[in-house]
């Protein structure tokens, strides 16, 4: 079956809905986890008819973790709106690295440095294009990592003076991104598997048309975003 222009074009731009549904199972499993938790303590309060501090902070700490998991899958949910807006980027990538928790090698096989910006910057521009974006980096860096172990993920993030910009680099220790990332059919058949090739050539246009920059090297992607 051929798919013409508008159907291919529609496609590429709701890139990050298709990853969103790709990721439904983890964010389930992520889900269930303090539901569970919640239910066991409502249950153990209900049959001994008293509650202590200590249950009560674990069922906030759950309360919380669930609250954080629907506000990040809220925020995938409006993929449509293309209008400029103010975003925190610390903010951001917290809340995006919380959703891509989704993908359970992610969440459990890939060790994580995070070095967020030391004070709090924003930006003026699309919240979907700039999530999308986002997302498109950390899935590019999870199929780079498929076939490495010890599996190590970095985002640094950095203030540049001339010309004035914010750097978000993406790193990672396994398959170079500029090469072209192979699959193996036990591969796909218990991990969710990313398209690399759709996914750079997503960053390359998403980035232009919002006016950031892309720079892609063997183990590093790098975003640029005016100041």
């Amino acid at each position: 079956m051929n798919l013409t222009n508008d159907e291919c074009q529609y496609l590429f731009d709701n890139l990050p809905a298709q990853l969103t549904a790709m990721l439904i199972k983890g964010l389930v499993h992520n889900l269930n986890g303090p539901l569970q938790v919640i239910s066991m303590q409502t249950e153990l309060i209900d049959k001994i008819k008293s509650i202590n501090q200590q249950q009560i902070d674990n069922l906030q700490a759950n309360i919380t973790r669930l609250q954080q998991q629907i506000q990040c899958m809220a925020n995938h949910a409006d993929t449509n709106n293309t209008q400029d807006q103010p975003i925190i980027l610390n903010e951001m990538i917290e809340q995006e690295l919380t959703f891509w928790h989704a993908d359970l090698f992610f969440k459990h096989k890939v060790n994580k440095t995070i070095n967020l910006f030391q004070k709090q910057v924003f930006t003026i521009t699309q919240e979907a294009t700039a999530r999308g974006i986002m997302g498109s980096c950390i899935a590019l860096s999870i199929e780079s990592l498929r076939q490495k172990t010890p599996c190590n993920f970095a985002i640094d993030c950095s203030i540049t003076d001339n010309p004035a910009a914010y750097s978000i680099t993406f790193s990672q220790n396994g398959s170079p991104f500029t090469e072209e990332q192979k699959t193996n059919s036990a591969q796909q058949a218990y991990e969710t598997v990313y398209p690399a090739s759709l996914l750079k050539k997503y960053l390359t246009v998403k980035t232009a048309a919002i006016g950031w920059t892309l720079r892609m090297d063997a183990q590093k992607l790098s975003i640029g975003i005016p100041a």
